[in-house]
């Protein structure tokens, strides 16, 4: 074989000098990216002349773009070699360097800007338009595919970091594997542990980065790679070794950390451009102060922000702009911006539902942090149709929140969801997946509320039966207010008779609500006007039998009235008539009397379930005592109602004979021995009332029968019983607790803790009548949390389980209100956005909204010319 041929010189001093080519446009290239130190002043200088100060850097350059290998492997020495460079320059005061080194650092910034006019040519740097006006934007920082290329965002981004996701408690499961939160830190061989700071768990897509690769790596291997990420967590040990020891990977940290050296020292800007830029950021902290004060004002009070023209100072701009202009009058900073020619108001619907979105998720984020403080939570679900027939989904959370020495209860609104189905299958797993969203761990849910509907409550395919397959401490509680408005339903459709006299009573209300000539009439002669009633309000029945039977004579008077042909119209004269024969009727007036006296009595039991922080305990206390209330006087009620009935006839001077009804022939077939048998009309009467209480007996006893359960497992927790009950039954009770919640307690120490505390507590406060609430905020006051810590586990759970969903009922009456006819088109985001800040305003309000202030005005100075 003839030995190679041997290279002339002059062929290695070309190659020498293509190498050397090569390398400075490398260096070049890369100082457009860090903007190292004193070596970009000459092109800061040329783009402040050019006034193109703020361009950005396209995300094809920065994020997400794949570099040349040889380029790259070319690079890495000489940005060592300029950044040794230049620290050694600024540490030395930037002594004089030699003639050479001089002209090569001219002609490499020479190059600078020359590649940078190029890559502006080419679309690799673009300019801020100026003419049109910039939109403010929701940033996810911590989702890559939604990161842009530009100046101002990595400015952001490096600023504030993306969320590194070491803060969950649970990770998803993928394939029966998850990230496990021990890869945020590595485990060095002296035992020493240390942080990676350039790992970051992308909650969104369940996927791991490493951060300065996906700014300064391009797409070179999976953790870098936007689109994709790491998820192969079977192999996540050995893969972050090896990425985190590669040669690329510590490149890419040191260009991060050069990078925040340049941005920590201003510079991107000159020192006067950057003063110029601080005032106008303090000029719209203010001007979004105001913005943000005018569009939460409106909220709040459940006002429409727009009007039909968008335009301050028309008649029709809208409340929103119309409390713009009225704050203007006494601030003159936001009065010289409107008055000003400047067409960037930031006023436009798209500016107030971006500011409504931050203070909504600000207000959720706040809710969901004291949610996650208290650990355990109980979800609260109901539906309902709005205005423009879609099916919304309310979701609220009840937990126990610890607010210096005091504890409450709070039942908090969380969002309403649009549902396309209403199955027990697809409500869990919209439950499911918005739990995982907020970060919230479903094993964490002690109680469910929901109403009696078979889609909710359904043994085995309702939601409840589908959350408890997740987890089985979740006990499930129907809607006790719920349960009982459908044991006072049920009785009242139990006979005709029955149905009859309620359709009475609703026919007699329509008689007078459909015509104003008669309304007119009723207002004037009556204190309170006649009530309707529907299923669905739990009251209703309660306040239309009130309305009627405290001005029965009045009613009768008027009715009488209205029988005058020589004033009243045909159709009034025949309905007064009518009604007037069967308000005389004895039979009605005993009935009118007994469900008045029988419904008040169900009522205010209705309204004390409706309350926020009822408690279990109270509840089955409240719905026991009825029960026994009405076995006690079940064979009373009907003599009861006769007298009072008997009363009420001779005021009005009307009969007191029971209506005889005839007796109705039924045709007696062949092999009946017997003949129908017949009943007085007054027995007949008295068997009805029979039949009513036991259908309301039989319906409180099954009814709440959960209820009573969970009652029973924690009854040892009241004061009143604990006090009383022998140390071998409390031990019963807590071995029987902790089998139903193997995961919350230690069962010796439990029952230590229980022998122990009602003798040692006694000099601090008497146990002895007080609820497990009161107990509790015992514990809190005086410390002794540490001391009981699974007593206090135990009643935590027992507060935190819901006893109705009436929370889910009143945040309907803010859909009502926020969602009308008018509003109909309101998207879902600001529905749910408009509902948190103004159910939650007590939050809203003490929430400080400074730092999104300031983050926007500091986008909004660089984004204006100036």
């Amino acid at each position: 074989m003839l030995p190679k041929k041997k290279l002339s010189g002059a062929e290695f001093k070309k190659i020498r000098a293509k190498k050397l080519n090569v390398n400075q446009k490398s260096a070049s290239l890369m100082q457009t990216f860090i903007k190292l130190g004193s070596r970009q002043k000459g092109v800061e200088e040329e783009m402040c002349r050019s006034g193109d100060q703020d361009r950005s850097l396209s995300s094809s350059t920065i994020i997400g773009s794949e570099r040349d290998n040889e380029c790259e492997n070319n690079t890495s020495a000489t940005l060592s070699e300029q950044i040794q460079e230049i620290e050694a320059g600024e540490n030395n005061g930037m002594e004089t360097e030699s003639t050479s080194t001089h002209n090569s650092k001219e002609d490499t910034d020479t190059q600078v800007t020359s590649d940078l006019k190029s890559m502006e040519k080419e679309g690799g740097i673009s300019s801020i338009n100026s003419s049109s006006e910039l939109e403010l934007e929701i940033i996810n920082y911590n989702n890559p595919v939604n990161w842009k290329g530009d100046k101002v965002f990595l400015e952001q981004l490096i600023k504030n970091g993306p969320v590194y996701g070491d803060n969950l408690d649970c990770y998803p499961v993928t394939n029966t594997r998850q990230f496990s939160k021990k890869y945020f830190s590595k485990i060095l061989p002296n035992g020493n542990s240390i942080q990676r700071k350039w790992l970051f768990y992308c909650i969104e897509r369940d996927v791991i980065y490493c951060f300065p690769c996906l700014l300064f790596g391009g797409a070179s291997s999976q953790f870098s790679t936007k689109k994709t990420g790491f998820r192969d967590w079977h192999n996540i040990g050995p893969r972050v070794k090896s990425h985190e020891n590669s040669t690329a990977h510590k490149k890419c940290v040191i260009d991060l950390i050069t990078f925040e050296i340049n941005l920590k020292k201003r510079h991107f800007l000159t020192d006067e451009i950057q003063k110029m830029i601080l005032s106008e950021t303090e000029r719209w902290k203010h001007i979004l102060k105001c913005i943000l004060d005018a569009i939460l004002f409106c909220v709040k009070n459940n006002e429409a922000l727009r009007g039909s023209v968008e335009k301050i100072g028309h008649p029709n701009s809208g409340k929103f702009l119309q409390t713009l202009e009225l704050i203007s009058h006494y601030d003159p900073i936001l009065k010289q911006h409107i008055d000003s020619e400047n067409h960037k108001k930031y006023f436009s619907p798209k500016i107030q539902n971006e500011l409504i979105a931050i203070a909504g998720n600000a207000v959720r984020n706040e809710i969901v942090s004291r949610i996650k403080q208290a650990k355990y939570f109980s979800v609260i679900l109901d539906t309902t149709p709005d205005v423009s027939k879609s099916e919304q989904l309310s979701l609220v959370v009840r937990y126990v929140e610890k607010n210096g020495k005091t504890c409450s209860i709070e039942e908090r609104f969380l969002m309403f969801i649009e549902v396309k189905e209403k199955t027990g299958y697809a409500l869990a797993n919209i439950l499911q997946k918005v739990l995982q969203e907020l970060g919230l761990d479903i094993q964490n849910i002690r109680g469910q509320a929901y109403d009696n509907g078979s889609n909710m409550a359904g043994q085995y395919q309702g939601v409840q039966a589908r959350i408890l397959q997740e987890n089985p401490t979740a006990r499930f509680v129907p809607c006790s207010a719920h349960s009982l408005n459908l044991v006072a339903l049920h009785s009242a459709s139990i006979s005709p008779e029955i149905i009859t006299f309620f359709g009475i009573i609703q026919n007699l209300f329509n008689f007078f609500a459909h015509s104003t000539v008669r309304w007119t009439k009723l207002k004037n002669a009556l204190n309170i006007t006649l009530k309707g009633f529907s299923d669905t309000r739990w009251s209703s029945k309660a306040l239309a039998l009130n309305a009627l039977i405290t001005q029965f004579e009045l009613v009768l008077d008027l009715l009488e009235e209205m029988t005058d042909v020589s004033i009243y119209s045909g159709e009034t004269v025949i309905g007064a008539k009518n009604f007037q024969k069967n308000l005389k009727n004895f039979n009605f007036v005993i009935l009118l009397v007994f469900w008045s006296s029988l419904l008040n009595k169900i009522n205010k039991i209705n309204l004390l379930l409706q309350k926020k922080d009822l408690t279990l305990d109270t509840a089955c206390k409240h719905i026991k005592g009825l029960l026994e209330e009405i076995k006690e006087n079940r064979d009373g009620y009907f003599e009861k109602s006769e007298r009072d009935a008997l009363q009420i006839c001779q005021n009005c001077t009307l009969s007191t004979e029971y209506t005889e009804v005839r007796k109705r022939k039924i045709k007696k077939m062949s092999g009946e021995l017997a003949d129908d048998f017949y009943l007085d009309p007054k027995t007949k009467q008295k068997q009805l009332f029979f039949q009513v209480i036991d259908s309301i007996i039989t319906q409180l006893s099954n009814r709440y029968k959960g209820l009573h359960e969970i009652c029973s497992d924690f009854s040892f927790l009241n004061g009143s019983v604990l006090s009383k009950m022998s140390l071998s039954d409390t031990e019963k009770c807590i071995n029987a607790l902790c089998d139903k919640y193997p995961n919350d307690f230690n069962c010796t120490e439990f029952i230590q803790e229980a022998e122990s505390f009602k003798f040692q507590t006694q000099e601090l406060f008497d146990i002895q009548g007080q609820s497990a609430l009161e107990i509790y905020q015992n514990l809190h006051k005086y410390d002794l949390m540490a001391e009981y810590p699974n007593f206090a586990t135990a009643l935590h759970i027992f507060l935190t389980i819901p006893v109705t969903s009436a929370s889910c009922e009143r945040t309907f009456s803010k859909l009502k209100l926020l969602k009308n006819y008018l509003r109909s088109t309101m998207s879902q985001q600001r529905l749910s956005n408009t509902a948190i800040l103004s159910i939650e305003r007590i939050i809203a309000e003490s929430i400080s909204f400074d730092k999104y202030i300031s983050d926007f005005a500091s986008q909004k100075a660089r984004q204006c010319c100036l």
